[in-house]
């Protein structure tokens, strides 16, 4: 069991297309995630509710290739999907402090430390990845006005999805594995790029995650959102 202290989520539903992978205990490790959805929610509900049993079901010892094996399945699923969705997972060894992360796409991943510090991966997305856009446009993708243009000329901004079937070869279908410790964390954040979209709005919730919950709970209902918004946040 994870104590409901260490635990805090907020959404804020626009078009009610993110989910979430709940703080949960398994086989030892905590998993957490955000799924966030667009073009409707076919490829994010899929998610939320096989992610686990993949991760559970997985022949795999380490805990990031257990990750990726629960998603290769999830990606072979959705292969022909119109609609997509991100997906960013974390697992926490409580025992050992060590987490390891897997994502596709732009949900930010934010460790915070407790000397106020943090460290978040560059996320796939054309307009901040420039590595993810010589990528895309090397292998014949087009990408005007920040968004990458399938056949219909549909955009978007993901240079790796699950889902997505319309976007073809240029999309990366691969997660992208990181590990850290968690000797000095205070906390690790799973969003939804709603509710996290640039470096200002992680030192703003970094400022409140020391006051604790209803902080951040005052912080987030406060704030002004245009998309779907949503959080995850484990304490350490």
């Amino acid at each position: 069991m994870i104590a409901e202290s260490k635990i805090f989520t907020f959404t804020h539903n626009a078009y009610g297309e993110d989910r979430f992978i709940l703080p949960q205990v398994c086989d030892g490790y905590i998993l957490l995630g955000i799924a966030d959805g667009h073009n409707g929610t076919v490829a994010a509900e899929h998610c939320s509710r096989h992610v686990i049993n993949g991760f559970l079901e997985s022949s795999q010892a380490d805990p990031g290739e257990r990750m990726c094996e629960a998603l290769q399945t999830i990606l072979e699923d959705l292969a022909e999907e119109v609609s997509g969705t991100t997906l960013s997972l974390c697992c926490v060894d409580m025992e050992s402090s060590q987490m390891w992360g897997a994502f596709i796409g732009d949900s930010p991943i934010v460790q915070y430390q407790k000397d106020n510090s943090y460290s978040s991966p560059i996320p796939h997305n054309v307009r901040c990845n420039s590595r993810e856009l010589e990528r895309i446009l090397l292998q014949g993708g087009r990408v005007e006005g920040g968004y990458l243009r399938d056949d219909a000329n549909r955009g978007l901004q993901l240079s790796r999805s699950i889902g997505d079937a319309s976007f073809g070869g240029p999309i990366l279908r691969d997660p992208e594995v990181f590990t850290n410790n968690t000797i000095d964390c205070r906390a690790i954040v799973v969003a939804s790029d709603g509710f996290i979209t640039n470096s200002d709005d992680i030192e703003s919730l970094g400022e409140v995650l020391v006051e604790g919950k209803a902080s951040v709970s005052d912080w987030s209902q406060k704030r002004k959102y245009d998309d779907d918004a949503s959080v995850v946040i484990l304490y350490i």
